[in-house]
């Protein structure tokens, strides 16, 4: 194992996982800072919008269990396919299986499947970013998810809350997703260019 001895190293590293960790937390918290917003523009109660968060967190968390079990014996493409159609063709019974409202299902439908359609450059954007990792170059990792999360995900939402319809909120993630990619896709260039395509010079010589 690599073990970092420098001050230099040692503080950018810190430096990194600091700014890693505070995206991670920032984003969690984008749900809690629009919640009183929500409940003054959409009429439903505190309680109905917190079972959403609830039951968004209890899927990530069985989503994750589901997902690791189901890489080791599924091609990543027929599950990101499967998740896509399913999402698209069945929104309102899965949202239904959290006792959703009517209200909540009007707002919740056509979120998850807007929402959804990020999944079409999420699966490429991880695979790139362990691409980078595996490289050497994980703050291409970190800047594409700084990017993503701080830069174009946040503003733009906010952007589109302006038009007062909370369904064109949702159209933030796609966005978020194929800049993403568009990054991804520039660093993946560089490396290649860089480290990749110099593989076999370096083990020639």
């Amino acid at each position: 194992m690599c073990k970092l001895t420098d001050k230099k190293s040692i503080k950018t590293m810190t430096f990194l996982l600091t700014v890693t960790y505070m995206v991670s937390y920032v984003t969690r918290l984008n749900f809690g800072a629009i919640l009183p917003e929500m409940v003054e523009q959409t009429g439903m109660t505190k309680g109905m919008l917190s079972a959403a968060v609830t039951g968004s967190a209890v899927t990530y968390g069985l989503g994750q269990l589901l997902s690791g079990y189901l890489g080791d014996r599924v091609s990543p493409k027929r599950l990101v396919l499967a998740g896509l159609l399913v999402m698209e063709a069945i929104p309102g019974p899965l949202i239904g299986l959290f006792n959703a409202t009517p209200e909540l299902l009007e707002i919740g439908v056509p979120a998850l499947r807007t929402i959804c359609l990020s999944f079409c450059f999420a699966g490429y954007c991880i695979v790139v970013g362990s691409v980078f990792q595996a490289l050497g170059n994980g703050v291409y990792s970190m800047i594409v998810s700084i990017a993503r999360q701080l830069c174009v995900l946040l503003p733009v939402a906010y952007l589109l809350s302006l038009s007062g319809n909370v369904n064109l909120i949702w159209w933030a993630f796609p966005i978020a997703e194929l800049v993403s990619m568009g990054m991804s896709t520039y660093f993946l260039i560089r490396i290649n260019n860089n480290v990749i395509s110099r593989i076999g010079e370096v083990s020639g010589a």
